[in-house]
């Protein structure tokens, strides 16, 4: 067993101190802050300083992860926050039954335990003392490392000197004194390299208050815990005992909201805010606190393969820290502590290298998937506020942000989806795992892929800016917004079968395979998407994402009382076909991909294909690529796109608006930043899937079809169509036909859904 060393005495230092203490370590935490936790609750919360922690009387959750593996690894802690006052607390059940469903099983997974800060760091500081093996030193200040240097290695940390001048040897040391860490220069001033470090500004300013309940009233809870509005977001978070608090987000930029620092002016802007009646309804324990300057950062102690130094570690805030909005820094340091716990008993202190580099890896592979979510979490949602501000919709090529906005707004709509939502607040899962439950993807799509923002009801920017003032605006008018309205051909009777065209087609591009399918008896079902033919074309292009033509799919058929049909589509129309069959399997009973396969398979085809998508990039440039397209009768577009029906695509994109309203998938979906940023997280696809290549196809590479195969954990086909270009149902309508009824044939579903009518409507 080794001698350790702890820097810090914050939540995640007296958890490393005891988890490693109950291993057989003997530990000494040295905190430089020299209060110790006396008193009740209150004295903790007026007089224990800690003016090493910048956010220590700032709103604090506990989420259900840190009190699911407090519970599992250090019980006497949650027993002892309890004893304190801690409160029970379910953000699934403390919602209307309305909203809920009702008390399901696996509910309680969303249990905790929470309270304030000063109460929470108490009840650690008692267990820890009465640890045997822990020791701590409050008011002992680190200044610097001790090190040792060897041949060939990295510099050995061999202990630490403090203020005083005192040395304190250890085994290992280990880094837990927070954001505010001097470690890495004193590393550097032992010879170390630095280690890797990614700093940035988070960009957010919190404007905080605390609240005792009044003659026992305690907050009703409508929405969830972070609730996001036009240009701010708000908080609402239990305390212990009778206590809880309340605050505004803000941009750092945002000059206009800094008057919220005033209690009044705090006061009349929350008072806009839907449901906070009973949130600030409460005797007022503090003014408004206000906390800025947070950065998200992130360090290595293994750069280039090679340890920066041995004897060293470190855990928590010390080695990665985020905006804290989302309540993750308790349970991605406890997570990191009993990882650290585990890695010794695998990777002693005696072998100071295999040390260093298992806990770095085993770091990399658990811990830090959180932080970089919570990261992009921080980068997108600053920058949507900013654009708030800016007056201008937000766009992103994120899928997983488009994905996120949608889980956000069809949470308080749906059971499924919001204990999705719960469990990625909670920590207790990824978003792909929870998103995972059959049927909440679909539904979590129907409902918020197309659905405001933000809540209609809630305060503009404006209005909490004119609040603050005190001046009396009116209310904002503003329209939710509604579903595109989707010109669709619903022919025949029988097993449904949606036909989705590309680019730059309508409904028509299918007239060959709607006669041939209805003659043998199935219902053809082919819309004009969004922005093309005689279907609505939203003049922003953040209107064309991939989620939103999906969704668009989704209520059509729920429109058309379809239940599951079988998808056949086309250029765009396979990549949107692709991903309704993975996001909702149910709804798919057979896929057809006629040019283009699976997005990802696009994606990975290589630099064959890139050169074939030099348009792509020619489609980004608003204006120029409108022109280039249309100059001199549309001659560039004939020669290039080679399309056997190009008068009647030119008579379309003649129509003023159409062409741009046409381009907007690319610049949605494709912008240049896709290239960087991550692959659509879509599941494989289950249903039975056929892909068609034409060997004279000129835009799509045969590797971008094939590659689908990758991404179907259905019964995959290919066939490949000798001599049939880009257009195989144009060219060769005969063979295309032949082959999708053989497919169709061998996939028919029993029994056949009768069709609803004959002709065109126009579904909202």
């Amino acid at each position: 067993m080794a001698d350790i060393l702890v820097l810090g005495a914050g939540l995640n230092g007296l958890a490393t101190a005891t988890l490693l203490a109950r291993d057989g370590h003997r530990i000494t935490v040295l905190e430089r802050d020299p209060a110790e936790p006396r008193g009740d609750n209150d004295e903790l919360w007026t007089s224990w300083e800690r003016r090493g922690v910048n956010q220590f009387n700032q709103l604090h959750f506990m989420l259900p992860r840190w009190s699911a593996t407090m519970t599992t690894e250090l019980p006497e802690v949650v027993a002892e926050l309890e004893s304190r006052g801690g409160n029970r607390w379910n953000s699934v059940r403390a919602l209307p039954e309305s909203v809920t469903g009702g008390t399901l099983p696996g509910d309680e997974r969303f249990d905790t335990v929470t309270a304030r800060r000063p109460v929470v760091e108490a009840a650690l500081a008692a267990v820890a003392a009465r640890t045997p093996g822990v020791t701590v030193r409050r008011g002992t200040r680190v200044t610097e490392l001790l090190a040792e240097h060897r041949p060939d290695a990295p510099p050995h940390v061999t202990g630490v000197r403090t203020a005083s001048g005192d040395a304190w040897h250890a085994d290992l040391v280990v880094d837990a004194s927070g954001r505010r860490t001097s470690v890495p220069g004193m590393l550097e001033a032992v010879g170390a390299r630095r280690p890797h470090e990614e700093r940035e500004a988070a960009g957010f300013v919190y404007y905080c208050r605390h609240f005792r309940a009044r003659d026992g009233e305690r907050p009703v809870v409508t929405g969830l815990p972070l609730q996001h509005l036009h240009g701010v977001s708000v908080l609402t978070l239990p305390g212990d005992g009778d206590t809880w608090g309340v605050g505004f987000v803000t941009s750092s930029r945002d000059r206009a909201l800094r008057g919220l620092r005033d209690e009044a002016a705090w006061s009349r802007a929350i008072a806009l805010v839907p449901g906070m009646d009973s949130w600030t309804a409460g005797v007022p324990l503090t003014d408004v606190q206000v906390i800025a300057g947070i950065e998200d950062c992130y360090r290595r102690y293994v750069v280039d393969g090679r340890a920066v130094a041995t004897g060293i570690v470190a855990v928590g805030d010390a080695w990665a820290c985020t905006n804290p909005s989302l309540g993750r820094g308790a349970s991605i340091g406890l997570l990191h502590a009993v990882l650290l716990r585990d890695v010794l008993r695998s990777a002693p202190a005696s072998k100071p290298l295999d040390l260093v580099c298992a806990f770095d890896a085993a770091t990399e592979e658990t811990i830090t998937p959180w932080y970089q979510a919570t990261r992009t979490f921080d980068r997108h949602r600053l920058a949507e506020i900013d654009a708030d501000l800016a007056g201008t919709p937000y766009r992103t090529p994120d899928p997983g942000w488009a994905m996120a906005t949608a889980l956000y707004a069809a949470a308080l709509l749906d059971p499924g989806a919001l204990r999705a939502q719960s469990e990625i607040g909670s920590m207790l899962a990824m978003p792909p795992a929870a998103l995972a439950t059959p049927g909440v993807l679909e539904r979590v799509v129907a409902l918020g892929a197309n659905a405001p923002r933000y809540p209609g009801n809630a305060p503009h920017h404006d209005e909490l800016v004119a609040a603050i003032a005190g001046t009396d605006v009116p209310r904002s008018a503003r329209t939710p917004c509604a579903q595109p309205k989707l010109f669709v051909q619903d022919v025949g009777h029988g097993e449904p079968v949606l036909l989705l065209h590309g680019w730059p087609d309508d409904h028509s591009l299918w007239r060959e395979q709607v006669a041939a399918l209805t003659a043998e008896g199935y219902r053809t079902i082919a819309p004009d998407l969004r922005g093309f033919g005689a279907s609505d074309k939203p003049a922003d292009v953040s209107a064309y994402t991939l989620l939103k033509l999906v969704g668009d799919l989704v209520a059509l058929l729920d429109g058309l009382g379809v239940r599951r049909a079988h998808v056949v589509g086309h250029d765009w129309g396979s990549a949107i076909g692709s991903s309704l069959a993975a996001i909702a399997p149910g709804r798919v009973a057979s896929l057809t991909c006629l040019a283009v396969g699976h997005p990802r398979a696009f994606r990975e085809a290589g630099w064959d294909q890139r050169q074939r998508s030099w348009y792509m990039l020619l489609f980004q440039f608003p204006g120029v690529a409108e022109q280039w397209l249309s100059q001199d009768d549309f001659t560039n577009l004939r020669a290039w796109l080679r399309h056997p029906r190009i008068e009647s695509v030119v008579n379309r994109l003649r129509t003023p608006g159409a062409l741009t309203a046409s381009l907007g998938l690319y610049r949605a979906i494709l912008p240049p930043q896709s290239l960087l940023g991550p692959p659509p997280p879509l599941p494989p696809i289950q249903a039975p899937t056929l892909g068609i290549w034409g060997s004279e196809d000129f835009a799509v590479t045969e590797q971008a079809m094939s590659g689908t195969e990758r991404y179907v954990a259905g019964p995959w086909r290919y066939e490949r169509m000798e001599g049939a270009g880009h257009w195989m149902q144009l060219d060769e309508p005969n063979r295309v036909n032949a082959l999708l009824l053989d497919f169709l044939t061998e996939h028919k579903a029993a029994p056949a859904q009768a069709g609803i009518r004959v002709g065109s409507e126009v579904l909202g």
